[in-house]
Formats: structure tokens, sequence, C-alpha cells
């Protein structure tokens, strides 16, 4: 409860009072997807992401790559469901959760609007310098080819709104102008497809926690 508390990770539940259809999976690695040698510990809010990466790498795949393919048979299952309006799925998460958002919004456009909070900063100096992050953010050779901004770029133009603590450790060493030098890269696709306004930037005073002021605001604007 004190974990929840200080990440305000309950944001699942703040989301079904607003009135939403909400599915929260077990990412891999994660809850009761963690690998046996990991849940043996009793940790229950530990991960297991970097046993899962030193087995995928060496296949071929990655964390990421998993849990992006996971969430969109998560999206295919919605979309049998006759109380879901499969024109209208958002995804939201913070972390690791807005590391999956990104990624799935980056590559389905089933995906409608996308809430990214915690997670929209340079590889360079958010996931290289600071060197000691989940295994599950690391793709390889990515880096040299890409940045998070480019991920935002192949969401437009539709809706994304990203949420920063101005003193989110995870911002990396320059602070708030790593977020904000990734949405510069994001925001010249954006107004190319004459949608400047459905990239947006929330700022609250706080770290690496859900603030969620401007999250659900934007998720009515958008999928109603």
């Amino acid at each position: 409860m004190r974990t929840i508390a200080q990440h305000n990770y309950a944001y699942g539940l703040q989301l079904v009072r607003a009135g939403y259809i909400v599915l929260c999976p077990d990412a891999r690695g994660f809850g009761e997807r963690r690998e046996p040698v990991v849940m043996a510990d009793g940790d229950l809010l530990g991960s297991s992401c970097q046993v899962l990466n030193n087995m995928a790498l060496p296949l071929g795949q990655t964390v990421t790559g998993m849990w992006t393919w996971d969430l969109m048979r998560l999206i295919d299952y919605a979309a049998t469901r006759a109380d879901c309006d499969a024109s209208r799925i958002g995804c939201a998460g913070l972390s690791g959760g807005g590391a999956q958002t990104l990624w799935l919004a980056a590559l389905d456009e089933r995906v409608r609007c996308a809430v990214v909070s915690g997670y929209f900063y340079g590889y360079k100096d958010a996931l290289l310098r600071l060197s000691q992050n989940c295994s599950c953010n690391y793709v390889p050779g990515l880096w040299q080819l890409a940045d998070m901004g480019d991920l935002g770029a192949l969401v437009a133009p539709r809706p994304l709104l990203i949420e920063t603590g101005r003193a989110d450790h995870l911002n990396g060493p320059s602070g708030l102008a790593n977020v904000e030098g990734q949405l510069a890269i994001a925001r010249p696709a954006y107004a190319l497809l004459g949608a400047p306004d459905r990239l947006a930037h929330s700022v609250f005073e706080g770290g690496h926690r859900w603030d969620g002021a401007d999250a659900l605001p934007w998720l009515r604007r958008w999928i109603g």
C-alpha cells in the first residue's frame, strides 16, 4: 500500500471510477508472470526482466517486443467483447507501463489515444548514462537509430499526452530538458499531419509517479 500511495499506482482504479472499461494485465516479468527464480524470493513487486532478456536476446527477441505482442493480443480480446468499443481504445501507463504504452501506440493504430507517464526521455541520458534501469528498457542498437521522440512521432496524428514529474530522477542528468528534447523530435510529425494539438506535455511538481491531473481530461476529450 505504501508503494501504491508513493507512485499513485492505482490509476487503473481511477479510470474505472471515471467510467471506463479497464484492462490491467500483468506484464511479463511482473506480478504472477515473474519467472520462478524471482517469485521464489517472495518479493511481490520485484521483476524478472533481466532473466527474461538474458533468454530473449540470443533468440533475437526482447522484453519490449514481447510486451508489445502481448498487448496487441489484449486488444484483439477487447475487440471481441460486446461491452467494448474497439474504435475508442485508449492506453495509459506509468514508468514501465509508460514504455508499454509508447511502444503499443507507436506500432498499433487501434490505440486511438495514449497517455505516457514517467517515460519519454532521450535514451542516451536516461538509459545509458543511468545504466541501472530495468532490463525491459533495452533493445539492442536502438539508440543508434532512433529515440523516444521518434516513437512518439509514429503515434501521430493520434492523440498523445506525455506526463512528466519535474523532479523525476529518470529524466536523467539534464532533467526536464531531456524530455523536452524528445517532444521537439515528435512535434514536426504532428504538425506535418495537421494535428499539433494532439501532442501535449503535462508537467507536475513531483518525482517518478502518476499524476493524472491532465490525463483524464485528455482521454475524455479524445475518446469520450
